[in-house]
This record gives structure tokens, C-alpha cells and sequence, in this order.
């Protein structure tokens, strides 16, 4: 391009800029929209390099415009960079940045040049830091503008202008607000007091098309029919389908006027009218599809997807922003909800709608607390929908559907004619350790007072929750020890307290005495030939199903690793580690295979304090249901526990085995821990003997007096702990000697 010609594109350029779609409406779009550029504020001109220039006349002419406005000054940065002298920018850019355009400067540059220019502009390598700042904020001011709901609701006034231009560039500008220009639509729609705008409301809502779907389908719900109505009539007029499927629910629904109009839109979007029968097929379809995650929603390149709402208080739609997977839960709730209420006879729907509503309760509210409602439903459907739960793995409905039955009080859940184990037995052996806990806590809740099928398994699981201290571990599972202690240390570099087994079998007991256990690593070479019964294994018991397991490799056998790992859930063939550097990127890949709803150490921990609290509710009752010795093993670990240690005391206290004693007493007399958690052991060891009798060894009571004997030189707090112990087992012995001195008095006296 010769000079000449670069000189006059730009004076044209420069004197005419390009103009927004708006600037050629008739003076009363103009005066409409009130789009005249703000007077630029009086910001001097940074001093222009006359160097720097060069003798390019067409850049020199770009600088002889002498812009002011930031409209002007953006559009002599725009064309500085075409001509390829962005380095000739600067001044430009610095006086634009000082005079802090307004929201409405920053439409008026984007309408001109568009987003797809103001992308290119940034990539310029030359433009540096502050012209990227430039182009963010026209982008921010632009969208500011936008958005601001007094803009927006001067455009809805527009909507009914006698003008046609006025009216679609209107809409057009609220098209760029989105979801918020569409939520105030539709609130003007509900406002009775401006009937005389609806006509031009709905018109905008349709031109807006698929902008006004999501909206619009939350407006269905709504308790005003008129708007109701208005939204479905609205959705038939946009056709497209994927509005049909809140449509259907109102085809078959109770409402008349409803009803009439969903089906007249579904015959406008699909071609014809669908029998009632067909509705309800789909409409169970696309509810069990959304349930069972089988549907992709649009998430905008997240994992958050905008769900909008009727509030009935506000009379207008809001928008929530959920996880895709919820998102899928409460469609599938709403849309079971109105399959419900279709056919409120039939009992799979029922039980379709309160899965739905549990699985989406759960997720929203959170899947470790309390339900905040509970539903209107009897024992035996809440039985039905937890079996269906497990059943379709719908793991958060399975907690909902316990917690609920935990509030029936109905001791013969647990109990079945065929003597079989009841759905929440079935539940503590889930997969799911969230699951497992809500089926337990519902058992502890019900307290039977009889056997029952399963009884094992729930003993089981409450020995696991209370071996949880809330801490993160690792298991380093490798035939060679030196190695697997090696292996065990680095993952303590990483936070993580690593422990070491050199057999699978070993591995395993290790996993099931503790409940904190995040990942385990395991060699290729474990039990001979290869690990894969001892995988088999672990995925097998629900206690390590979904625990992350990394097969390590030696040297040319990563591709034999891959395969094992490929032939189970959660696991990942690694070559084998060296350093702490390699264990933390395993780490990482192991971690994440425990999704974003993975239990953390203080969920853990709360699980061990109510485990450990039921385990002594229990040991200290008559219940003949559970035999407390086999946990015996796990409340002496759980007593070492400062966390616990008291909860655990009192467990043994009940429990007064030999062991639980002498573990009692053993902690009181360890002048390196708390003087707290020693003085619980021994209060704990003062209730046992009563209820169970001293069951300590004589060599067990002579060392208790040598360690007595030994605290002469302790503190007061020791000696007194130390002398209650001995003052507690020479209490029985006392006691006998006071009687048989009175016997012997009465015999005397006689």
C-alpha cells in the first residue's frame, strides 16, 4: 500500500470512524437510546516522539487528528496497529487509560469495532501491558453497561415504541444482557400494572430466542397462571427444541389453560400433538435420563452450569448456579415432580420423584448434613427408594433415603420375612463411604433390640468409623522393606504419614485398622507372581472399593502395570518412584481419582466421634445385639488418640476386658502424655472395676506398684493419677476384708 493511499484510508478513517448500528436509526432512535459520546475529560496529551514517528506520512496524519474523545483515541490505537506501529501507540493509550471512559464510552468503542477486533488488538505483541489494560477495559465497561438494570429498563419502555427501528435495536441491546435482561422481562411480565407492555414484552422475549429458554422455562413453574402461560406460549413461538422438556409437564398436568397451551407449543416445535401416554413416557424418560447423568447440559467451557427459578415471594425468576451433576439432580426433581403429580396413583412415579428429590436435597444442601425436610412418605416406600438408590448407584438419594428412615423409628426395618438383610444393612456394606455412614447412623438411630440379619456388617463399620484419628495416610505396600519404608518417607515429605508392608495380606490388616487412609501404593512383584489378588481384594471390600490404588513398576514392566491397573476402578500404573518429587506428581494423578465429593479429614473425624460415642452408648446398655469385643482392638488404638481419647475410655471402661483394662491403665501411667487424657484412663479404670472386676494379671498389678513407686520424683498430678490406680485395685480386696471382718465380728458376737 503506497503512502498516498495509506494516507487517505486513514483521514477517512479517522474523520468518519465506523458507525454503530444505532447511529443510523432516525433522530428518535438517537434521542431514544441517548448514545452521544460523553465529553472526553480534559486529559493532556503525552508528548509525541516525533522519532519515533519516522516519515510515515500515514501515521503522522493518524497523530495530526489530534483525538480527544475515547472513541477517538481507541480508534487511533486501532489504526496505528493495522499500519503495524503499535509502538507509536503509547500516548495514545496513556491519555485513554487517564480518562477513565464510561460504561457507556466502552459499548460505543465495542458496537464500532467489535469484540472479534478488540481479541486481535490483544494479541499484538507490541501493544504491551497498558494496551492490553485498554482493551480489558472497554470489554468490562462494555459488559457493565450492558448489564446495569437502569439501562435495561429504559430498553423494555422502549419495547412499545412507535418506531420499528427502535423497538429491535432494543432488543437487540437486550439480547447482550443475557439471562439479566430476560429475568427483568419476565418480571415486567408478571406486573399486572403494565399490561399495556406485555404485547412488546413477549415479541422481545421471542426475537431473543434461545437467550430466553432457560429463563422462560423456570417462568412455567410459575404460580401465576398468566404467566405461566405467557412463558409457555412464548417458548412454542421461539421453537426450539430444547425447551420441549419443560413443556411436558404442563401437558399432562392438572391446570386446563396450562395444559392446552404446553400441548399447543409442543405440536408448534416437534410438528404434531403428542397423546397424553406418549407425554408421560417421555417425561419419565428425560427425568430417569437426567438422574442417572445421561444428559450433557451447556457449561460454558466449566463445570457449573445456571439453573433459573421461580420465586414465588418476588414474583420473578432468579438464577442459581450449581455443580453439572446437581444441576442434573434438580431437573430430574422437578421433572419426576410433574410426572408425579400426572398420575398420582402410580408408585414407580412416586418413587421416581421422592429418589429425584433426595439425590437433589443432598447435593445441594450437603451430603453431611442433616436433611433440612423431611418428606411425606412411609417406611416402606423410604425402603423401596433406598434399595433403588443402591440399585442405580445414586449415591446422595441413598443418604437422603436413610437419613429419612432413621426418623421413622421403625425397629422391623431391619428385619424381613425371608430373612434376608434389610436395604440399610445392605447400605453399611456399600461401596460409598458416605453412604455406609448414613445407612450406620440410621441403625444407631432405630437401636434394635434383637438380632437381625447383617448385624456383623454394621459392627464392622462402626469398628471402621472409630479407627479415624482425621489425619491423611499413606500405605506403601512392596516386597522389599527397605525399599517400601523408603517409599513410606517420601510421601511424609508431602504431608502425608506413610506407612509400610512387605506383603498383601499385611497391607490389608493395615488398611482395616485405619479409617484415614487416602491412597496405597502398591509393587507389581506383591505376592508372587503379580498384585492382582491383592487388588481383587481391596476393591472387593467396601472399606478400600474406592480407596485410589497406583501399581508401581519396575524397569520394563510399566506396560504389564498398565494392564492390571486398566482391569480396575481407581487405579493408575506408575513407573516405579525415586524421589519425593516423582511421589508428589503420583500423588496428585491418585488424589484426584477421588472426585470432587471426596470425604476430608474433618467429615472423618466427626464420623469417629460418633462412632466412638455410639460404641460406648452401646458397651455400657444391656443390648445383647452387637458382641463390643471385636472393636476392642480399635478403641485401644483410638485411646492413644488425643482427639478421642476420652470417648474411647469410656468405651473400655464399659467394655472391662483384660485387655481394656490393662490399656487403661497403661496410658494413666505414661508421665509423656496429657495429664488430661491420663487422668480419663484412670476415671475409666475406676468404672471398670466395679462393673467387671479386676482383670488385670498379677504381674500386670505388681508393675502398677513399681511404677507408683517410681513417681517419687514426678509431679503431684502424676503421683495422685498413679496412687488412684493402685487405691482402685486394692479397692475390691478392702472391700472383702471389711467384710469378712464384720462376718467375723457377727460370729464373735453370736
Amino acid at each position: 500500500m503506497n503512502s498516498l493511499v495509506k494516507i487517505l484510508l486513514v483521514l477517512l478513517m479517522a474523520a468518519v470512524g465506523v458507525c454503530s448500528s444505532l447511529a443510523h436509526a432516525q433522530d428518535d432512535l438517537a434521542e431514544a437510546f441517548g448514545d452521544a459520546p460523553a465529553d472526553a475529560a480534559a486529559v493532556p496529551m503525552p508528548p509525541v516522539d516525533a522519532a519515533a514517528l519516522g516519515d510515515d506520512p500515514a501515521v503522522q496524519a493518524v497523530v495530526d487528528s489530534k483525538p480527544t474523545t475515547p472513541a477517538e483515541l481507541f480508534r487511533a490505537t486501532y489504526l496505528l496497529i493495522e499500519l503495524q506501529r503499535a509502538d507509536a501507540a503509547g500516548p495514545f493509550i496513556t491519555r485513554f487509560l487517564a480518562a477513565n471512559a464510561t460504561p457507556r464510552d466502552a459499548a460505543t468503542i465495542l458496537r464500532e469495532h467489535g469484540s472479534a477486533r478488540l481479541m486481535r488488538m490483544g494479541r499484538a505483541e507490541a501493544i504491551g501491558a497498558d494496551g492490553r489494560k485498554m482493551i480489558d477495559a472497554v470489554l468490562d465497561g462494555a459488559r457493565a453497561y450492558a448489564h446495569d438494570p437502569t439501562r435495561l429498563a429504559e430498553l423494555i419502555e422502549l419495547l412499545n415504541h412507535s418506531a420499528s427501528e427502535v423497538r429491535r435495536a432494543a432488543i437487540h441491546d437486550l439480547s447482550a444482557a443475557e439471562g439479566d435482561a430476560v429475568a427483568m422481562l419476565i418480571a415486567a411480565l408478571a406486573d399486572e400494572n403494565r399490561n399495556d407492555q406485555h404485547a412488546g414484552i413477549r415479541a422481545a422475549l421471542v426475537a431473543m430466542g434461545r437467550t430466553s429458554i432457560p429463563a422462560l422455562s423456570a417462568a412455567v413453574a410459575a404460580d401465576d397462571e398468566a404467566v405461566a402461560v405467557a412463558a409457555i406460549e412464548s417458548l412454542g413461538r421461539i421453537r426450539d427444541r430444547a425447551a420441549t422438556v419443560y413443556l411436558l409437564g404442563p401437558a399432562v398436568g392438572s391446570d386446563a389453560s396450562r395444559r392446552d397451551a404446553a400441548l399447543a407449543a409442543i405440536t408448534a416445535i416437534v410438528g404434531r400433538t403428542p397423546s397424553s401416554e406418549d407425554v408421560r413416557r417421555i417425561l419419565a424418560a428425560e427425568a430417569k435420563s437426567h438422574l442417572a447423568r445421561s444428559v450433557r447440559l451447556p457449561t460454558q467451557g466449566s463445570d457449573r452450569v445456571t439453573i433459573w427459578h421461580w420465586d414465588s415471594a418476588k414474583r420473578e425468576v432468579v438464577p442459581r448456579e450449581y455443580h453439572h451433576d446437581d444441576a442434573l439432580a434438580v431437573i430430574a426433581a422437578r421433572l419426576a415432580g410433574e410426572l408425579a403429580a400426572a398420575e398420582p396413583d402410580n408408585e414407580s412415579y412416586r418413587r421416581l420423584h421422592l429418589l429425584a428429590s433426595l439425590e437433589a436435597a443432598k447435593l445441594t444442601t450437603g451430603l453431611d448434613a442433616p436433611l433440612a425436610e423431611l418428606p411425606e412418605a412411609d417406611a416402606a416406600t423410604l425402603n423401596a427408594v433406598l434399595a433403588d438408590a443402591l440399585a442405580g448407584r445414586r449415591m446422595a438419594g441413598a443418604i437422603g433415603a436413610a437419613q429419612a428412615l432413621a426418623k421413622t423409628g421403625d425397629k422391623e426395618l431391619l428385619h424381613r420375612d425371608d430373612g434376608r438383610a434389610a436395604a440399610l444393612v445392605e447400605a453399611v456394606r456399600d461401596a460409598d463411604r458416605r453412604v455406609r455412614f448414613a445407612a450406620l447412623s440410621a441403625i444407631m438411630e432405630i437401636a434394635p433390640e434383637r438380632p437381625y440379619a447383617g448385624s456383623s456388617s454394621v459392627l464392622e463399620a462402626l469398628c471402621f468409623f472409630a479407627a479415624s484419628d482425621g489425619g491423611s495416610r499413606v500405605l506403601v505396600v512392596d516386597p522389599r522393606g527397605q525399599r517400601a519404608v523408603t517409599l513410606a518417607a517420601f510421601t511424609g515429605a508431602i504431608g502425608f504419614e506413610g506407612d509400610a508392608a512387605v506383603v498383601g495380606r499385611g497391607g490389608r490388616l493395615m488398611l482395616n485398622q485405619s479409617a484415614d487412609y487416602e491412597f496405597v501404593l502398591v509393587d507389581l512383584g506383591v505376592d508372587n507372581p503379580i498384585a492382582y489378588d491383592l487388588l481383587g481384594q481391596l476393591r472387593r471390600d467396601p472399606r478400600t472399593a474406592r480407596l485410589p490404588i497406583g501399581v508401581m513398576a519396575g524397569d520394563g514392566q510399566l506396560a504389564r502395570a498398565k494392564r492390571l491397573a486398566a482391569a480396575f476402578t481407581r487405579t493408575i500404573a506408575f513407573p516405579q518412584a525415586t524421589d519425593v518429587e516423582t511421589i508428589e506428581k503420583q500423588a496428585g494423578h491418585l488424589l484426584a481419582l477421588r472426585g470432587r465429593l471426596a470425604v476430608g479429614g474433618d467429615v472423618r473425624q466427626r464420623q469417629a466421634e460418633l462412632a466412638l460415642a455410639w460404641l460406648a452408648d452401646l458397651s455400657g446398655s444391656s443390648q445383647a445385639v452387637y458382641d463390643l469385643r471385636r472393636c476392642e482392638r480399635v478403641l485401644q488404638d483410638a485411646l492413644q488418640s488425643q482427639n478421642h481419647s476420652a470417648a474411647a475410655a469410656a468405651a473400655l471402661a464399659n467394655l472391662g476386658t483384660h485387655g481394656a483394662q490393662r490399656a487403661l491403665v497403661d496410658l494413666a501411667s505414661q508421665s509423656s502424655r496429657p495429664i488430661g487424657m491420663r487422668q480419663a484412663a484412670e476415671a475409666a479404670f475406676a468404672k471398670s472395676v466395679p462393673l467387671r472386676g479386676i482383670q488385670l494379671t498379677s504381674d500386670e498389678i505388681v508393675r502398677q506398684y513399681d511404677r507408683y513407686n517410681a513417681s517419687r520424683d514426678l509431679n503431684e498430678a502424676t503421683q495422685k493419677v498413679l496412687g488412684s490406680i493402685l487405691d482402685t485395685i486394692e479397692a475390691p480386696r478392702e472391700t472383702a476384708r471389711q467384710q469378712n471382718a464384720a462376718a467375723n465380728k457377727a460370729s464373735l458376737e453370736r
